[in-house]
C-alpha cells in the first residue's frame, strides 16, 4: 500500500500541472495524456475515484486535440471528439458507482458539440479533489492450505565433567609449562537424538595453539568418556589473569552435518601457569600457588577489575607473605615485650621500602571516607590489627574487614587488604602460611547480590612461637 501511496502522489503531482497548464494555455495538451498514463499504471480496480479522474484525464487529452486539428484542416478532425466522448461512455458503462462530480463531467464530454467547452470542463475537473486510492490490494492468487512446518524441539544441554590428570579440574588449574597433562572428559546426555551418531566436545581459545594446546573428544551412545590432552607451552606469567578455555559440543549425524548443543558443568576452564622453581614469592611454592589461587578467585568474582588495581594486589600480597614468612621464623625471645600496632607498622613500612617492586609507593595514613588508611598503595588500602589474646581465623578477621572495605570505596576500588597479627600465646606449632591467607566477602548496604561485588584480601600473621624443640619437652 505504501509503493501505491508513493505512485500516487508522483501521478497526482504530475495531473494537476497538466491541467492547470491546459485552462491557462489551451492547446493540443500534449502534457494530459502521459499524466492520464501515469494514473492509469497505478493498475486500481474499476470503480475507484483516482482511476475514473485518470481516465477522464485522458477523454481531456483526445478533446483538447479536436479544435486544433480542425483549424490545421485535418481529414476526419472530429475523430477526436468522438474519441472523447468514447473514452467517457466507457467510463459510465464500467462503473456505475463513480462519484457524482465526475460521472456529471463525463456525461458533459459524451455530449461534447463545441471545441470551446472543453476549457471548461477541464477546469471542472481542476476543481475535483483528488483523493488516494481506495485500495492498493490487488486480488490474491488462491494458494491450497498447508499446514504448518513442525518445529524440531530443542536439544536438552549435556553436562561435561572435568578432571586434569586424575583430579577434577580447579578454577583456574595451575600448569606447568610443557609438560603433558591428561584431560578426562565425562558426558552425561538427557536424551540422545535418533540421527546422530556421536557427540563432539572441542575447546576454543583467543590463544594460537603455540602457547596452548589442548584436543577434542568424541563420545558415541554407549561410551561416554573420552580423554585428550592439555599442554602449556609457555609461561603465562604470574601476574597475568588466567586463560579461558571455552567448550564446546555438538551433535554429528553420519552425513558429517552438526548441530550444537548446549554445555552445563564445566562451561570454561581457566588455565594458568605454575612453576615453583619461579614462582613468587620465591622458595615458597605453596604459598606462591595459594596466591595464585586467590587471584584466580578474585578474576572469577569481579572480572572486569581494572588491571593496575589487580597488579598493586598481587604485589602487596607477595610482599606481604615474605615478610609473615620471616616473622613467623622468629623464635620468642625471654622478656620480649609484645609487639603494639605502632610497632607493627614500623616493621611492615621498613619492609615495604625495602621492597623493590614497591619502595616509596607505598603510602602512608591517607584519608579515606573521614579516617586514615594505615597504608595503601595505588588504590588499593592496607589496614593492620593487632591481636594479643585469641588467636584469630580467617573467619575471626571477619569483625574487622569493613573497616578497609569502606576505605577502598572512597577510592573506587573494589579490593582492599587486612594483615592481622597474631600475638596471641602459642600452644601448637605454626601450619604453612596458606592456611591464613583467604578472601573475606562483606555484606554491602541496601545489596543482597551487588553488580560490583568488594572484596578483602586477609593475611594473619602468626608470629613469636617458642623454639621448635619446645613442643618435645
Amino acid at each position: 500500500m505504501q509503493n501505491v501511496l508513493s505512485s500516487w502522489r508522483s501521478a497526482r503531482s504530475t495531473a494537476l500541472k497538466a491541467l492547470s497548464k491546459q485552462v491557462a494555455v489551451g492547446g493540443e495538451g500534449d502534457a494530459l495524456q502521459p499524466a492520464a498514463e501515469a494514473l492509469a499504471g497505478l493498475s486500481l480496480p474499476v470503480g475507484d475515484s483516482v482511476r475514473a479522474f485518470g481516465d477522464l484525464l485522458g477523454a481531456i487529452a483526445m478533446a483538447a486535440r479536436w479544435e486544433p486539428a480542425r483549424l490545421s484542416a485535418e481529414p476526419d478532425a472530429d475523430r477526436f471528439r468522438t474519441a472523447a466522448a468514447a473514452r467517457a461512455q466507457a467510463l459510465l458503462d464500467e462503473a456505475s458507482g463513480v462519484r457524482p462530480d465526475l460521472a456529471d463531467i463525463a456525461a458533459d464530454l459524451t455530449s461534447l458539440s463545441d471545441p470551446r467547452e472543453v476549457a471548461g470542463i477541464a477546469r471542472r475537473l481542476l476543481r475535483a479533489q483528488l483523493p488516494p486510492p481506495v485500495t492498493g490490494l490487488r486480488q490474491q492468487r488462491e494458494r491450497a492450505w498447508r499446514p504448518p512446518e513442525a518445529t524440531p524441539a530443542p536439544l536438552s544441554p549435556i553436562l561435561v565433567l572435568a578432571s586434569i590428570d586424575g583430579e577434577p579440574a580447579p578454577d583456574p588449574v595451575a600448569l606447568r609449562p610443557d609438560r603433558y597433562h591428561v584431560l578426562d572428559l565425562t558426558a552425561r546426555v538427557a536424551s540422545w537424538p535418533p540421527d546422530a551418531t556421536r557427540l563432539k566436545v572441542d575447546f576454543l581459545s583467543a590463544l594460537p595453539a603455540t602457547v596452548i594446546e589442548v584436543g577434542g573428544v568424541e563420545f558415541e551412545s554407549g561410551r561416554l568418556e573420552a580423554s585428550t590432552h592439555l599442554v602449556l607451552r609457555a609461561d603465562l606469567g604470574f601476574d597475568r589473569p588466567a586463560v579461558e578455555l571455552v567448550s564446546r559440543a555438538a551433535f554429528v549425524d553420519a552425513s558429517g552435518q552438526s548441530t550444537p548443543v548446549r554445555v552445563v558443568g564445566y562451561r570454561r576452564i581457566r588455565v594458568a601457569s605454575f612453576d615453583p622453581r619461579t614462582a613468587m614469592p620465591l622458595e615458597m611454592p605453596i604459598v606462591a600457588a595459594r596466591v595464585q589461587e586467590m587471584m584466580g578467585e578474585l578474576d572469577a568474582s569481579i572480572p572486569k577489575l581494572m588491571g593496575e588495581d589487580r597488579r598493586d594486589l598481587l604485589t602487596l600480597l607477595e610482599s606481604i607473605v615474605r615478610f609473615a614468612h620471616r616473622q613467623q621464623q622468629k623464635a620468642l625471645k625471654a622478656g620480649e615485650e609484645r609487639v603494639d600496632a605502632a610497632a607493627f607498622q614500623r616493621l611492615l613500612e621498613d619492609h615495604f621500602a625495602a621492597d623493590p617492586g614497591i619502595g616509596a609507593r607505598i603510602v602512608r595514613h591517607a584519608g579515606a571516607s573521614g579516617g586514615l588508611t594505615d597504608l595503601g598503595l595505588g588504590r588499593v588500602p592496607l589496614e593492620l590489627k593487632v591481636e594479643h589474646e585469641n588467636a584469630p581465623s580467617l573467619e575471626d578477621a571477619a569483625k574487622y574487614m569493613s573497616q578497609p572495605e569502606h576505605y577502598a570505596v572512597d577510592r573506587d576500588s573494589q579490593i582492599s587488604v587486612l594483615v592481622v597479627l597474631d600475638d596471641s600465646p602459642k600452644s601448637a606449632p605454626p601450619g604453612v602460611l596458606s592456611n591464613y591467607i583467604g578472601w573475606l566477602r562483606p555484606s554491602l548496604h541496601g545489596l543482597t547480590d551487588p553488580r560490583y561485588p568488594s572484596m578483602v584480601a586477609v593475611v594473619i600473621i602468626p608470629i613469636r612461637f617458642p623454639t621448635p624443640s619446645t613442643w618435645s619437652a
